[in-house]
């Protein structure tokens, strides 16, 4: 099995080239929804991948910087904002580097980010120094897998081998990007992992979203997929502003 920054590498073409039914119709029009009125905002986006969130911002006239430890990752992100005529910073960084930022932003988001952490000191480290890196007042906003119904749990529930409680635990993930699936290895993290992160770094938790498809999904997915995903969240969103 392909891991980390290889597993990112070697599917860069296929990553960029689309968006799962998941990502397009339930977590990142709920981002967006989150992240709110960005015009003239400063914006960092951690862990951009192909730049599709930070792409949607900036043309909501956000100011935007984009980072990614995946090389092949930020040169699709530069190719897709230059075609846009797009403005924005992309660099190669890892998330753990980001204390090495000497700037500061509106708002910070981190999608789908989290699960490919494998410990806690870096779990927090990053939450912390994204905080930092906020303006007084601003907002953090993370898109990840609902931790009850991650592909660990899922998975597991079925069995009836599983450990909620015990964060950390690795699991195989899998994603279909226009009829192509690949797969990695991720990790199980709780609801007390996140909200500890959050204290420790002061900052206070706003509001979790647990977000439903869109009515416009209804064209284009089947009605097997759509009654799945309004039978319980799959994704979790945690919006947190800096004191």
């Amino acid at each position: 099995m392909i891991k980390g920054k290889d597993f990112w590498d070697n599917i860069s073409s296929t990553y960029s080239s689309g968006r799962t039914n998941n990502r397009k119709f339930v977590l990142d029009p709920a981002l967006i929804e989150t992240i709110g009125n960005v015009k003239g905002k400063k914006i960092l986006d951690i862990a951009c991948g192909p730049g599709d969130i930070s792409i949607l911002l900036a043309q909501k006239g956000a100011i935007c910087t984009g980072i990614d430890f995946s090389e092949k990752m930020i040169q699709k992100a530069k190719e897709k904002a230059k075609e846009l005529n797009l403005n924005i910073d992309y660099k190669l960084m890892d998330s753990k580097d980001i204390d090495k930022i000497q700037d500061k932003f509106d708002v910070i988001v981190i999608v789908l980010m989290f699960p490919f952490i494998s410990n806690f000191q870096d779990f927090e480290k990053i939450i912390s120094d994204a905080a930092n890196l906020l303006n007084p007042g601003e907002k953090l906003v993370i898109g990840d897998p609902h931790p009850t119904f991650d592909n660990y749990m899922e998975n597991r529930l079925k069995t009836g081998d599983f450990n909620y409680f015990k964060g950390r635990l690795p699991y195989e993930f899998h994603m279909t990007i226009d009829g192509k699936t690949v797969g990695s290895e991720a990790y199980h993290w709780t609801l007390t992992d996140y909200t500890k992160a959050f204290s420790d770094a002061n900052l206070c938790l706003k509001r979790i979203i647990e977000p439903k498809p869109i009515k416009d999904a209804e064209k284009e997915v089947s009605s097997k997929w759509l009654e799945e995903k309004n039978k319980y969240p799959h994704y979790i969103i945690f919006e947190c502003t800096k004191s």
